[in-house]
């Protein structure tokens, strides 16, 4: 009877299928999470691969579903040694080492898994002192706490950046559309609970304060790339980039609506309306208000930004929001833009406005009109 032919590394990790990449990684890892657990500043070496650690606690019942299995079949059909054999056997070995290593840390019974993850909580995170040197790695540290952190602060990121990352000239359309403001609006709430989280976690993780004021400073200047961002990168680069849209939300709004000073709560509804102005002249501010009337009045009155669209209704217009806006007589935007008025009238106001709302001649100081209204009663 003929020898029955052995079969060879290459056919064995065939049957392996998808198996034999997994253990592979495995046993690289248990060879370099083993030492750490048993060194004596093994909460230090932990921390150190704590990435090892977390794929491992992962992927633990899948390896031992995977070893299982192919052990099985080696016995049964009694695969010869070599390099096949040998990666089961050093798997199988390692991976006991690394449960006897994690339940003497733990002091009680555990699989490698599920040990892994309670010593990962005992030793990532936790509040100390960190050296200068560390600080990276402990900000780092403090922000993989959770898994969704980081994705959620490099999206953010980048979607500030999109929109005002872009250069803006006074007197210009804005470079940004109103649809991608309004991705970006939706977009909000996540970035920012992102963002506090980021800072309340690198802020807990450093007894000193260095950590904090070291990323602080980082993110007073513009990250060169946004290609990723990840880590304590990601932080700083959201945080630089909501920085700087809150600075050119505030110079576009201050602009359009001078003198009238906008809340905060009025500003996302006012730079939504100012995007849809520049290109359809019958846009209009959705509250029905006196203030919204005000507001509306003021943006007119500024220079016009090249191209946008002719304001439907024209002076009829603009004369019925100085009648409605005068409802808020006495107010202190409304005096401001009262004043404003009074002053361009005193220094000829013909020259100074936009041809649609010149008052008329020059009056005089004394005779100047005490309501908004006043302004826009002439032909011009």
């Amino acid at each position: 009877m003929a020898e029955r032919r052995k079969p060879s590394d290459e056919e064995l990790r065939r049957k392996l299928e998808a198996a034999a990449p997994l253990l592979e990684a495995s046993r690289t890892r248990y060879r370099a999470l083993i030492p750490a657990l048993q060194a004596w500043g093994w909460r230090q070496r932990l921390r150190e691969v704590s990435d090892i650690a977390r794929e491992v606690a992962r992927t633990d019942e899948e390896v031992g579903h995977a070893l299982e299995r192919a052990s099985r079949r080696a016995e049964v059909e009694a695969w010869p040694a070599g390099e096949v054999r040998t990666l089961l056997q050093d798997t199988t070995k390692l991976r006991g080492e690394l449960t006897e290593a994690v339940q003497r840390r733990l002091e009680r019974d555990a699989s490698a898994g599920e040990g892994l993850r309670a010593l990962l909580g005992q030793v990532l995170g936790v509040p100390r002192q960190v050296a200068m040197g560390e600080r990276e790695a402990a900000a780092q540290e403090a922000l993989q706490l959770d898994e969704a952190l980081l994705p959620a602060l490099s999206r953010f990121g980048g979607a500030l950046e999109a929109v005002f990352g872009r250069p803006f000239a006074r007197g210009q359309r804005l470079p940004f559309t109103l649809p991608e403001y309004e991705v970006l609006l939706a977009a909000l709430p996540e970035g920012e609970r992102a963002l506090e989280q980021g800072w309340a976690q690198v802020t807990r993780i450093d007894t000193t304060g260095g950590v904090e004021r070291e990323l602080r400073r980082r993110a007073k200047r513009a990250p060169k790339s946004s290609r990723g961002a990840g880590g304590p990168r990601a932080l700083v680069h959201a945080t630089f980039w909501r920085g700087a849209a809150e600075a050119h939300v505030g110079a576009i709004l201050s602009e359009r609506f001078a003198p009238v000073q906008l809340s905060e709560d009025e500003r996302p509804a006012a730079l939504r309306w100012l995007l849809a102005r520049e290109l359809d002249g019958a846009a209009r501010l959705h509250a029905e208000s006196a203030r919204a009337a005000l507001l509306m009045l003021a943006h007119e009155l500024t220079a016009s930004p090249e191209g946008r669209a002719p304001l439907q209704g024209g002076r009829a217009q603009v004369r019925a929001w100085a009648a409605q806006a005068d409802g808020l007589e006495g107010d202190e935007d409304w005096r401001r833009l009262r004043d404003g008025l009074r002053a361009l009238a005193a220094r000829s106001f013909r020259s100074a406005l936009p041809p649609l709302y010149r008052v008329g001649r020059p009056t005089e100081r004394a005779a100047l009109p005490e309501r908004l209204t006043d302004f826009f009663s002439g032909d011009g």
